[in-house]
């Protein structure tokens, strides 16, 4: 594996958050959790629909066959978004008028297709550029959108706009993400001939396993993460979903940075090397240590000092921000773990196995949630609770992958 690949995309998005984190004493100090945790719902759904509104055809992109396949996939992905997220906006629109939704406020179920047709088009746009290598254009674009978005939100925070303004910052930022890089797939249209609509069903019927199998196991995967914040806000208080997402997004920030710079190198080369078990399986062993590596050195600290310092840096407010990160250790380092190692999955197209994995963990996420509920538990001890159980499922997940390795070794 490229590690040079690696401290590219890792260092981009260190640099990314020094400056939101530096600002975070004064963004905490602005605004309360209940405005964190409407921002908290917008997201969701945001990532409920925009995450998969290409059909996970931007998965066919970096296993392309020449630069004009990844094009035109591209435009397949940009076309599915586009109608996906219009689908979503009818839907969600009549959830509303009949009021099956009456814990989500009226302009968050307006904005969020909105959102999601940013977050999707910045998907497809970011394995475009993976497929080129540009990693310095992604590394610009991951700046932007980290370093715009904390400047717009104490820039509303300031002008008055507190409301509004988290989500303001959050959709403004996104935008800036997408046209940084959205210049390389433009110029690539521009010096190729005319997509045509021929091409674009040749590679939808090429890599139609995408939407047949993986759209489905990461529609299943994202209805089971984002369900925590819907059932938050459903059993409990909008701030407490304000706790619980403050408390994610500061320290899923670096672990984001370092699992997302090793699962987009690891990808785009298990890619190449397509039917080379034994590179694949040299390339799993790799990652698999360096994330263990990872994890010790990571959680370590956080277990011991995160009570401590939420009320220091943020503000006393955010003191149980740190509880709730404290108990989430066990799920945050298997998941670190596991969440990379994955795209094994797809690199081997075990599509089928993948559904079948995500429809275990939604089926145990309603299970824990159907506990918590049963047995009236506190918001502490819901955290608790789920940390435990889906840690559980992830170490389970990794030994699966492992062992997928290891048979593949036996069977080559």
């Amino acid at each position: 594996m490229s590690y040079k690949k690696i401290l590219v995309l890792f260092s981009s998005q260190t640099v990314a958050q020094i400056i939101p984190f530096l600002i975070a004493p004064l963004i905490s100090r602005i605004y309360g959790p209940e405005m964190f945790g409407t921002l908290a719902i917008l997201m969701a759904l945001t990532e409920l629909i925009g995450g998969v509104s290409t059909l996970r055809m931007e998965m066919a992109i970096p296993i392309t066959t020449s630069y004009r396949e990844a094009l035109v996939v591209t435009k397949v992905c940009f076309t599915f978004t586009i109608i996906f997220c219009l689908i979503a906006f009818i839907v969600l629109s009549g959830l509303k008028f009949f009021d099956f939704l009456p814990a989500i406020s009226n302009y968050i179920i307006f904005i969020a297709p909105f959102s999601a047709l940013i977050l999707g088009f910045g998907i497809s746009l970011n394995y475009f550029n993976l497929k080129n290598e540009e990693y310095n254009r992604i590394a610009i674009a991951n700046i932007s959108r980290s370093t715009s978005q904390g400047s717009f939100q104490l820039f509303f925070g300031y002008v008055g706009g507190v409301q509004f303004g988290l989500i303001l910052a959050y959709l403004f930022s996104g935008i800036i993400y997408d046209i940084r890089l959205i210049k390389k797939y433009l110029t690539d249209v521009r010096s190729s001939s005319r997509i045509d609509v021929d091409e674009m069903k040749r590679v939808i019927v090429l890599y139609k396993h995408f939407p047949l199998f993986s759209f489905w196991s990461a529609l299943l995967n994202s209805m089971s993460r984002n369900s925590i914040i819907f059932f938050l806000n459903h059993l409990f208080l909008k701030s407490h979903v304000g706790y619980y997402s403050f408390a994610l997004k500061y320290i899923n920030a670096p672990l984001l940075i370092i699992g997302n710079s090793i699962a987009n190198v690891f990808f785009e080369e298990i890619s190449k090397e397509n039917k080379n078990i034994k590179q694949i399986k040299i390339l799993f062993i790799k990652n698999l240590k360096l994330l263990l590596l990872g994890s010790i050195l990571i959680f370590v600290p956080v277990y011991i000092y995160s009570e401590m310092f939420f009320p220091w840096f943020f503000g006393e407010r955010w003191m149980i921000s740190g509880t709730v990160v404290k108990l989430m250790v066990p799920l945050l380092a298997l998941r670190f773990i596991s969440n990379p190692l994955s795209f094994i999955l797809l690199s081997l197209r075990k599509h089928k196995l993948e559904l079948i994995l995500q429809n275990i963990f939604l089926i145990w996420n309603v299970l824990l949630w159907t506990s918590i509920f049963f047995f009236r538990l506190n918001f502490l001890e819901s955290i608790e609770l789920l940390s435990l159980g889906l840690g559980i499922y992830y170490f389970l997940n990794i030994i699966v992958l492992l062992r997928i390795i290891l048979n593949l070794e036996i069977n080559n």
